[in-house]
Formats: structure tokens, sequence, C-alpha cells
């Protein structure tokens, strides 16, 4: 991910580096124009000073891909197709877009050197040398950007140089941009801190020491600050008739999702999470845990349907055991009066 980052960093300085290069041939022909004031006038004519490049651009650099709703929610059923029971309908056809908005979350891709040496009473005990380094920040609170969406948005250098929204995209509100002063002065302490390094040496004495050299502020040289955005998505989905929610990032690769809150691993009875399959009500479209672990779900011993607990009805088969039924099979059964439902309180 550091090579990844370091050659983004020098792909998107070669665009900085051409806006310094332009600024600074304006400035040539700014200075090469110059006239000397006539006396008259000297006092109310001052020279030109020289633009100083700035590290940022005006507003963004790049954006990773942003797609739509559509593909979005197919990623979120793909990628929880695999481990969903569901009979007679199947899983994949149940779905329904119902709402969606994204939100294009600011974040700073830093390049950077950091040069010092160490040295302690016996000398030179660490050379620090680092040409060409790159890290993500978030570009709202300043941090670092976490290292599991980092890792998940991928290649940053297959990023786009546009904001390429379809129509039918609902943007919410982006968060600001830090500071860029604020930023800076935020930026060079986590660099100096992510670069430190425990270095261990024997003193005068023959003793062995450790000591983190940690660089100096001013040993951290920022080459360039670029900004950009990547896509967080909220969506909600219909299944049958219960509503779904789940917020996600989404990346370049297809059927790839990284749910950062989800209802749809969600069990309906119970509430907690669900690790392993997850059973599908065909009759009302709860997601449950699936028996044996708990048992939240059933399948009808008639027309095999899978119905959650609170679609469920059963009937005394022996002295021990229950015949379990979905409700269209449990109003066809001629023995109507023996038949039961589960209390819609319970949740064993």
């Amino acid at each position: 991910m550091t090579k990844k980052l370091n050659l983004a960093w020098e792909t998107l300085s070669d665009s900085a580096k051409r806006r310094e290069y332009d600024e600074a041939l304006k400035t040539q022909a700014q200075v090469a124009t110059y006239e000397e004031p006539t006396q008259e006038r000297r006092r109310t004519r001052t020279k030109p000073t020289k633009a100083r490049a700035t590290k940022y651009s005006k507003e963004y650099d790049f954006c990773f891909p942003v797609s739509n709703a559509k593909v979005v929610t197919a990623k979120a059923v793909s990628c929880i197709s695999h481990r969903a029971l569901s009979y007679p309908q199947t899983f994949e056809t149940l779905p329904v877009l119902q709402d969606s908005e994204v939100i294009l979350h600011p974040l700073y891709l830093v390049g950077f050197d950091v040069h010092e040496d160490f040295f302690t009473s016996v000398g030179l005990i660490h050379s620090m040398h680092l040409n060409n380094q790159g890290l993500i920040f978030d570009g709202n609170t300043g941090e670092l950007l976490d290292a599991k969406v980092v890792s998940f948005l991928g290649d940053i250098n297959a990023i786009s140089y546009e904001v390429n929204i379809d129509a039918s995209v609902r943007v919410a509100n982006r968060p600001p941009f830090l500071n860029d002063d604020r930023f800076e002065r935020r930026a060079r302490s986590i660099i100096r801190f992510q670069c430190a390094e425990d270095v261990s040496y024997y003193g005068a004495n023959n003793v062995r020491y450790t000591k983190t050299c940690s660089p100096k502020l001013g040993s951290v040289d920022i080459q360039a600050v670029h900004r950009g955005f990547y896509p967080e998505w909220y969506i909600s989905v219909v299944v049958l008739s219960k509503r779904y929610w789940f917020r996600a990032i989404e990346n370049a690769k297809e059927n790839e999702l990284l749910f950062l809150e989800s209802e749809l691993s969600t069990c309906r009875i119970c509430g907690e999470e669900i690790s392993r399959n997850i059973l599908v009500c065909n009759s009302c479209g709860n997601f449950v845990h699936k028996a044996p672990l708990r048992r939240h779900g059933y399948r009808c011993e008639i027309c095999r349907k899978y119905v959650c607990r609170m679609c469920t009805y059963w009937i005394r088969k022996g002295l021990l055991f229950k015949k379990y039924l979905c409700g269209n099979c449990a109003r066809l059964n001629p023995n109507q009066s023996k038949i039961r439902q589960f209390k819609s309180d319970q949740s064993k």
C-alpha cells in the first residue's frame, strides 16, 4: 500500500508541478515587463512580488469512482447471497431499492520527505532518509484515514480526476475540508509519529541501549498536498414488507463493498449479528438466524418454504415433536383446531 501511495503521489505531483511551472512563467513575465516608475509616481507604485507556489489545489485533484444506487445495491446483494437461504423465491430477486444518497468524504493525499541524523554521546546512531513517501488523511478531521478503508479503496492510481456522478444519484452535503494551515500542522505531527523508529546501540560503557528516533517537525518536508473524495453510500431496500438500510464504501472492483453499518446481517427476532447463514422469511421478509444455532426460522414441512418464527405455525406430531407449517399450508390443513402459532414476544 505504501508503494501505491508513493506512485500515486508522483502521478498527482505531475499536475501540481505543471501548475507551479505555469505560475512561475507568469511571474517571470510580470517581472520582465516591469518598468522603473518615474520620480513623480515612485511613491504610488510598488514592485510586484514573486508569487509563492501553493501546495494545495483550488478545490480537488481526484475522486474515487462513484457508480449509482442500483449498482451498489446489486453489490450488497451479491456480498451476502452466498449465505442467504430463501425459498421458493431466490434471494437476488427480493431486495427492491427504496432510497439512496451518497456522501463525498474529503481526504488529503500527502507526499513528503524526511531527512534527519540522530546522535548521542557516542556519535551517529541512526540516519533517516525517506523520499517520495505518501499518506492518506481524513480531510474533515485531519487524522489518518482508517487503514481498513485505505486498503479497501485499493489502487489509488486508478482514480478519476473528475467527479462524474449519474443524474439519478442524490448527493448529500459533503463535509468541508479542514483549514489548510491547521491541517499541515496536524499532518507534520502525525508523520513525525508514523516515522519514529526504535534503534538499539551500544554506549561507551559497552551497555546496550534503545532509543526512539522520532524526526523533528522541521525535518518533515511536505512536498505536495492533494485533495480528493471517496464515496460513502446510504441505501435502504425493501424485502417484501420489511425495510433494511446499510452504509457502505464502494471501490472500482465488481461485487465488493465495505460495510460500515448494516441491517442486512442483523436478526429481526433477537437483534444480534448473524455470523453464518441468513434465513430469509418468504412471507414477511425478516432476516433471522437459522437452526440449529437458534430457532428463529423454520422450513415448512409441506411446501418447503422458509419462514421466520413470527410467520410459523405448528401442530403436534406425536407426543414430543412438532410439525412446522407456513401460513398458506396451515390454512389448508384440515385440523384447524390443533394448529398453533408462536407468540410474537418469544425470541428463543
